[in-house]
């Protein structure tokens, strides 16, 4: 285990005439990569992704690529094949590193099994089904208290060997009665040649609405930027696709309602800028804000991105080191290519959100290099 101590500070927004909370980052652990014995029992070798869904008894682990089969005395790997997503529960209060995790299992062998499955007309060999962000609701129905947990996820096309051989194709939502079991895929909008309006990686929960957020090309696939997509629905209209709105802005002087929504994602702006890959935003008891943790780009690889906002759709501020950027070293022996999927778990925090805990997926600059995701704790200190 790894510690990097650096200072840094954030004023935070504080009422008139008061001195301003000032957030200090105290120290950085990183933690090792995540394999185990709940995973070895589950036949799982190696998986990216680690998305946390809150819901009744713990919190959901979902992954994408997952990698299965046994380890010899020595250690190496013995493949069996792999799973285009698999999920797992952390149970409420489970606490240390790393996660003793509950894999979905088809059997009582407890292999693990994909909780999103294949349509009849989907090739095993180029269709891949990656899980994003979920959510669990409750809610009343013409007197009828209902309960279910919904998925989004990515439709994958496999376009070549290696790691960079894919594409992404559309977004699907899927939903389930049981959150930790086999998720049921709604069809697709607009007799199936439409996609639900974003592909979110993460979701908060505010006054009836949830609130989703993922990366996009604001000017097009060919410029070298991208924000952050911020959309919102009502909870109880989750499957109703002409209900989401994009955030478009804010209103100087509005005060709580100065973010424009708009119902056309073309007209949406961005809700914070330099958001790659994937975004993670959970709201921070001890700060007392939302933190949004992004992942790297390729221009800052190694490197993961931290900010705090007191709404959902910003403005965002950083919070860590050098413009909220924290270094990730290498893994000895090795060189990292890319910094990706990094996700805010809320579940593993500690004294009341004072340090925080993330996960993170590596990519190796060697073919194959097939890993596992690390963990980052980061110790927070707020004075006056």
């Amino acid at each position: 285990m790894m510690s990097v101590m650096v200072g840094a500070s954030l004023v935070l927004l504080a009422p008139a005439r008061q001195p301003a909370p000032v957030a200090t980052i105290k120290s950085v652990t990183l933690l090792p990569e995540m394999w185990g014995e709940p995973a070895r029992r589950a036949n799982v070798l190696f998986q990216d992704g680690a998305l946390a869904t809150p819901v009744p008894g713990g919190t959901l682990w979902t992954f994408g690529d997952t990698f299965t089969g046994t380890r010899g005395e020595d250690g190496k790997p013995k493949f069996t094949g792999a799973l285009s997503n698999t999920m797992a529960l952390l149970p409420t209060g489970s606490s240390g590193w790393p996660p003793k995790l509950e894999y979905l299992a088809a059997g009582a062998d407890g292999l693990a099994t994909p909780a999103l499955a294949l349509l009849p007309d989907e090739d095993p060999k180029t269709r891949r089904l990656w899980p994003l962000a979920g959510v669990w609701l409750e809610r009343e129905e013409r007197g009828t208290r209902t309960a279910r947990a919904y998925m989004f996820y990515g439709l994958i096309d496999v376009t070549g060997p290696g790691p960079w051989g894919f594409r992404p194709v559309g977004t699907g939502l899927a939903r389930a009665d049981k959150a930790f079991g086999a998720y049921t895929r709604l069809a697709q909008p607009d007799g199936g040649k439409g996609h639900w309006p974003i592909d979110a990686s993460s979701i908060v929960r505010k006054d009836g609405y949830l609130y989703m957020f993922a990366p996009r090309r604001f000017k097009g696939e060919q410029d070298l930027s991208s924000g952050m997509l911020v959309a919102r629905v009502p909870e109880e209209k989750i499957e109703d696709r002409s209900s989401y709105e994009f955030f478009a802005g804010t209103t100087p002087g509005e005060g709580d309602n100065a973010a424009r929504w708009v119902k056309r994602v073309e007209n949406a702006a961005p809700g914070a800028d330099d958001v790659w890959g994937q975004a993670s935003v959970a709201w921070n008891v001890y700060l007392k804000r939302y933190v949004l943790a992004t992942s790297s780009n390729f221009f800052k690889h190694d490197e993961i991105q931290l900010r705090v906002s007191p709404s959902p759709w910003g403005p965002w501020t950083a919070l860590a080191p050098a413009v909220g950027l924290v270094k990730v070293p290498e893994r000895a022996g090795e060189e990292t290519q890319l910094i990706y999927c990094t996700m805010l778990h809320p579940e593993l925090d500690e004294d009341g959100g004072r340090v925080i805990t993330l996960t993170f997926c590596r990519m190796l600059k060697r073919e194959w290099a097939l890993t596992n995701p690390e963990g980052v704790r980061i110790e927070l200190e707020l004075s006056k």
